[in-house]
């Protein structure tokens, strides 16, 4: 017993398999490659200048605070990078 309909019970009658496949919400992505990649790149940024702010001495709220700004001014800088 199966909850999927096999592939044969999906397909409606009049449409070809790629008009079809458009309409799956599933198929779309929530964020783009080019987000994906700005975004995960400045979180590493924030996270190394975060590790960094500790290593050196301070506080763990004031080395978040730096991560926190150091992801925030690396989006722009990457955004253009990424371009």
């Amino acid at each position: 017993m199966s909850l999927r309909p096999s592939p044969e019970n999906r397909k409606v009658p009049g449409t070809n398999e790629s008009e079809q496949d458009s309409d799956n919400p599933r198929d779309h992505a929530l964020l783009s490659l080019r987000s994906t990649v700005i975004f995960l790149t400045a979180t590493l940024v924030g996270i190394i200048a975060g590790s960094l702010t500790y290593l050196a001495g301070h506080q763990p709220p004031y080395a978040v605070l730096i991560g926190l700004g150091a992801f925030a001014g690396a989006i722009p800088v990457i955004n253009r990078i990424v371009d």
